[in-house]
């Protein structure tokens, strides 16, 4: 019985890790959607706050995750498919408009001048590939490395961690790493709930067992 209950207890502990993922994602989407406040309200000094679009990509894969925990062939698999591969888009969009055109990518064409210079930064966008691929590779039903979101589900929980540090202890250590610049602490709070989702998943919800069965 007791080994009953844990093991149940174990099943869904992605659940509310990536649940968490998703409520910071939506508190992000609709304060950055209503007020721009990513652009205007920065913590510390004068330090960006979450952008939209990436508010829009935790959401995403925080409901994908969640739909691909029920392991089957349904609705869900679909549009949990659907929702990875959105935050793909996004991610390579605002990436190749930050290195390239060095504009403000989606977040900047929606809100203009409201979002000024704002936007994803580049870890941030590497996070969301990292992210989907963990989606996709766990729901897969033939995936050639099943190891491949636990590695890097450790990487990007290490990541979020020293993110965390970094704003906890000296917030400017962040953004002395340019490639930091424009991550949020409420974003690596949000990877760092969505990498343990990721860690957490139980083995028999994977489908490369699930839809062997």
């Amino acid at each position: 019985m007791e080994h009953s209950l844990a093991a149940r207890v174990l099943d869904v502990v992605p659940l509310p890790f990536a649940t968490l993922t998703g409520v910071i994602g939506l508190y992000g989407l609709y304060d950055g959607w209503s007020s721009a406040r990513a652009a205007v309200d920065r913590a510390p000094g004068d330090y960006v706050d979450m952008v939209p679009s990436t508010a829009l990509c935790l959401v995403l894969l925080s409901t994908a995750l969640i739909l691909g925990w029920f392991c089957d062939r349904s609705w869900r698999a679909r549009v949990a498919w659907a929702m990875s591969f959105a935050v793909v888009v996004v991610a390579l969009v605002n990436l190749a408009s930050f290195l390239l055109l060095s504009s403000p990518g989606i977040d900047g064409v929606l809100l203009g001048d409201r979002i000024g210079a704002d936007h994803m930064s580049v870890p941030t966008a590497i996070g969301m590939l990292i992210g989907s691929y963990c989606v996709l590779a766990l729901m897969a039903p033939e995936n050639p490395d099943p190891d491949g979101p636990v590695y890097f589900a450790v990487a990007g929980l290490s990541t979020s961690i020293c993110v965390i540090a970094g704003y906890a202890f000296d917030a400017t250590t962040v953004y002395d790493l340019g490639i930091f610049h424009g991550m949020s602490a409420l974003t690596a709070v949000a990877f760092c709930c969505f990498n343990i989702a990721v860690l957490a998943f139980p083995p028999a919800r994977t489908g490369e067992i699930a839809f062997d069965e």
